[in-house]
C-alpha cells in the first residue's frame, strides 16, 4: 500500500492525463479533445497506425515514441534519452492541459510516462501522491519501471518515484504469489 497522503489534486492541480491502451484511442478522440498526446509503439510495428493515431488528433500537439515493454537493458527498450524527449516535450504543461498517453494495452509504457509527466508537473516531494492520483483514475496501471528509473534520475528525484512505483509491484508481486500457491 503506498503511503497514506493527500491526493497529488490537493497538493497542487495537475493536467488531466488520461491513460490507454490502443483500442480505446479512437473513442477518446471521439469523446474529448486533448492538448497533447503522447503515442507510444513497438519497435517492430510497421504501417501506418502511428499516422492514424495522429490523424485522429489534428489539433493535439503529438509525440511518437518506439520503445518495448521492457524493463532491462535491451535493443529495444526505452532509452534515457527517449525519456528525456519526452519530458521535454511536456515541460510546458498546464493545468487546463489534457493529456493523452497510450500505448499497446495501456498498462505499462504509457503509465510509466504519465507518472514521469506528473512527477515533472507537480514537483519534487510530490511523488507518491501524484502516483495515489494516477491510480485512482486508471487502477489497472503498473508503470514501467524503466521508464520510472530514468526519469526519476533525469529529474533529480532520489529514488522517491522508484520507490513510489516499486511498492505497486511489490504488491502485485505478492497477490500473484498468493493466486499460485
Amino acid at each position: 500500500m503506498l503511503p497514506r497522503m493527500d491526493s497529488a489534486a490537493q497538493v497542487c492541480r495537475l493536467p488531466q492525463f488520461t491513460i490507454s491502451g490502443l483500442g480505446d484511442v479512437r473513442n477518446h478522440s471521439r469523446q474529448e479533445s486533448f492538448s497533447h498526446v503522447v503515442s507510444i509503439w513497438d519497435t517492430a510495428t510497421r504501417g501506418d497506425g502511428p499516422d492514424q493515431i495522429k490523424s485522429f488528433f489534428p489539433a493535439s500537439r503529438f509525440y511518437l515514441a518506439r520503445f518495448d515493454d521492457i524493463e532491462s537493458e535491451s535493443d529495444t527498450a526505452v532509452t534515457k534519452e527517449t525519456v528525456r524527449a519526452i519530458l521535454e516535450f511536456g515541460s510546458g504543461l498546464s493545468t487546463s492541459d489534457k493529456v493523452l498517453v497510450h500505448c499497446l494495452a495501456g498498462v505499462s509504457r504509457s503509465s510509466g510516462v504519465a507518472f514521469a509527466l506528473a512527477c515533472q508537473f507537480a514537483g519534487p516531494g510530490n511523488e507518491a501522491a501524484v502516483l495515489r492520483t494516477l491510480i485512482e483514475r486508471a487502477p489497472w496501471i503498473k508503470p514501467n519501471r524503466r521508464v520510472v528509473q530514468f526519469a526519476d534520475a533525469i529529474l533529480r528525484r532520489d529514488g522517491r518515484m522508484v520507490a513510489a512505483v516499486g511498492v505497486i509491484w511489490a504488491n502485485l508481486m505478492r497477490r500473484w504469489a498468493s493466486l499460485h500457491t
